[in-house]
């Protein structure tokens, strides 16, 4: 069973002694009595902005159905990904007025992957085969369309192009040099330079995201005792982080927002491995897991301010999207879209593989109704918890609506798999805050 994580939550929703007081399951006279409070005190207000939608990408025309969606663009414009098209697998980028393009291949090759883009999606970045068979990372944009980035000058023609700063300048991603798998950092075709890598173990590192000027690059590095995650400067070049388990946890930097200063990813943990968040002035910090199944959680991607991180989970029935939020907690995405969300229906949400600089566009991989695996984006909105509806108001139906799931005991607010007093008293602090 999963541990909802809640490291901000606590003083802000629950009265002292409150958690451990003794309430009953469905809350108690105590309970009752705020109930009734708050919904004398709150007059009828507008939920924070628009409510959530949710919304398949498709895929490319010709092969079989199937599509995946690996990052989203800073201001939450643009997708980026890879889908079967006619006998190959084509890169492409989404936008809401232009559906789905394909971004076509190096010259002679037959595949293309794009990984990742731009804060404002107009640079991206991936692999693709070349004429002689090996992958290349690649840059694509409009007007030069798709160009090869090389290799490393000791290397034998293998590179990936994982990350990209936020003006789109700097490319960071792994390739194989004459002695291993090494971290790159470059500036366009021919200018790839090996960041190195930690020391002890195998020559494998690979770099997966820059800051917005490129100055700092996260990712992942073999060394004494397993694979580590890392920070990279110029002037410091590589560093390991801690891990959740101890100095040398293993793990693993996948993303960190535009000014460099968070860091989220995966590390060993007591329990197993867990998502975490780390900046210099708090250090690194566990997100928890999601309820049921094994306790495993990776982090993919991380919001401007920090308070918005995503990424994947174990339940009892496999691997689901997360969103963790400053003061929630880790949830699933189809709970944070909520109940009733047009175009959802029969989804298995399996990933969020990016969010957008504010937290409110996600961007995952899933299985559809037709049992495909396809691409997905959800915008959550600035959504308010205690618009139980999603009426786009909190009122006194909210409440209602809320105390008939509570009473029927499927009113699991702080998703944690229970619908407790707990549950109660979070809702009733949104409620009565109006968000």
């Amino acid at each position: 069973m999963g541990v909802m994580s809640r490291p901000r939550m606590g003083p802000r929703i629950w009265p002292d002694g409150a958690r451990n007081a003794g309430m009953t399951r469905r809350g108690g006279a105590a309970a009752r009595l705020l109930v009734a409070c708050s919904a004398a005190a709150l007059t009828s207000v507008p939920a924070r902005a628009d409510g959530p939608r949710f919304q398949g990408l498709g895929d490319m025309p010709g092969g079989r159905f199937d599509s995946v969606a690996c990052a989203v663009s800073g201001d939450g414009t643009t997708a980026v990904g890879y889908s079967s098209a006619s006998e190959h697998t084509e890169a492409f980028r989404w936008r809401a007025e232009t559906g789905m393009q394909g971004l076509g291949y190096l010259p002679g090759g037959i595949s293309s992957f794009a990984t990742a883009c731009s804060a404002d999606g107009s640079v991206i970045i991936g692999r693709a085969t070349s004429g002689l068979g090996r992958e290349q990372a690649f840059v694509w944009t409009e007007n030069s369309g798709m160009l090869g980035l090389g290799f490393l000058p000791d290397g034998d023609g293998q590179s990936w192009a994982l990350g990209i700063s936020g003006h789109g300048g700097v490319i960071v991603g792994v390739a194989r040099s004459g002695t291993g798998l090494q971290s790159f950092r470059a500036m366009g075709p021919g200018s790839m330079l090996a960041l190195g890598d930690l020391p002890g173990g195998a020559i494998l590192a690979g770099a997966f995201a820059a800051s917005d000027d490129g100055s700092i690059i996260i990712g992942a590095s073999e060394a004494t005792g397993g694979r580590r995650p890392f920070r990279w400067t110029a002037s410091g070049g590589l560093q390991p982080l801690p891990g959740l388990a101890g100095p040398t946890a293993p793990g693993g930097a996948n993303a960190l927002n535009l000014p460099g200063t968070i860091i989220v990813g995966t590390s060993l943990a007591p329990e197993g491995f867990e998502a975490f968040r780390w900046s210099a002035a708090t250090g690194i910090e566990g997100l928890g897991d999601l309820p049921g199944g094994p306790h495993q959680s990776e982090a993919f991607g991380v919001s401007n301010d920090g308070t918005a991180v995503v990424g994947s989970g174990q339940t009892a029935e496999g691997s689901e999207a997360f969103i963790w939020t400053d003061g929630i907690g880790m949830r699933s995405v189809r709970q944070a879209l909520g109940r009733g969300i047009t175009g959802a229906e029969g989804w298995r949400l399996i990933s969020a593989t990016g969010v957008s600089c504010s937290g409110e566009v996600v961007v995952g991989i899933g299985i559809n109704p037709d049992g495909q695996r396809e691409a997905w984006i959800a915008h959550l909105g600035q959504v308010c918890p205690a618009d139980w509806n999603n009426s786009g108001r909190v009122d006194s139906q909210d409440l209602f609506d809320f105390m008939a799931a509570f009473n029927a005991g499927d009113a699991d607010f702080d998703g944690d798999g229970l619908t407790t007093s707990v549950d109660m008293l979070a809702f009733l602090n949104a409620f009565i805050s109006g968000c």
